[in-house]
């Protein structure tokens, strides 16, 4: 191991540790938000529950698919050392920007912070669709064209998001909802989809 590859080595032990802090952190933001929401009747507290079971999703899934491309790097570099930590700083904004939507803003501050939360999750996908590529390019698994899926897949999920910032998707209402909010629930099922339909191909 040289000298460059020992460094990045510890680096990568210390990111793991700030890694676990920072989505535990994250997940606990939105439970002490939901506790501190006074509630004053059912329909209140089902839909805490809804768009804290979203949120909550949201983090699980980014961590699964997060813990399975970095076990897969072999060796580390500035590059990704730095990719690493840029994921690590749109995740640790996703909550704060999350739990802004379901508080009481005005409606024009709600398309801006919706807007920025579409860019976040965005950018979190698109570094994920590149640490997975960098695995690729290292050789360092055994399924390629699982791999290179899950590259697709993850582009997908990033070109929604940020497809979703367009104004058109605000300015359309569904059954009482933006349909930016719509492209949001059905990105993540769509492209479980896709990625199912080609892996088994």
């Amino acid at each position: 191991m040289t000298k460059e590859s020992a460094y990045y080595h510890k680096i990568d032990e210390r990111i793991e540790s700030l890694t676990d802090l920072i989505f535990g952190l994250a997940l606990s933001i939105g439970a002490v938000l939901l506790a501190s929401n006074a509630i004053t009747n059912s329909s209140q507290l089902f839909s805490n529950l809804l768009s804290y079971g979203f949120g909550f999703f949201i983090l699980v899934f980014v961590w699964f698919r997060y813990t399975a491309i970095i076990s897969r790097i072999r060796f580390s570099t500035r590059s990704i050392v730095f990719l690493n930590l840029l994921l690590l700083f749109f995740v640790t904004l996703e909550p704060y920007l999350f739990n802004i939507m379901k508080s009481s803003i005005s409606y024009a501050l709600l398309d801006t912070i919706s807007s920025l939360f579409a860019f976040d999750m965005g950018a979190i996908m698109l570094t994920l669709a590149v640490l997975t590529f960098i695995v690729i390019k290292q050789k360092a698994i055994s399924r390629l064209n699982h791999y290179i899926q899950l590259v697709l897949a993850n582009v997908v999920v990033a070109i929604i998001f940020f497809v979703s910032m367009l104004p058109f998707f605000w300015n359309i209402i569904l059954f009482g909802l933006e349909a930016r909010f719509f492209v949001w629930i059905f990105s993540f099922p769509l492209t479980y989809l896709i990625f199912r339909i080609s892996n088994s191909r």
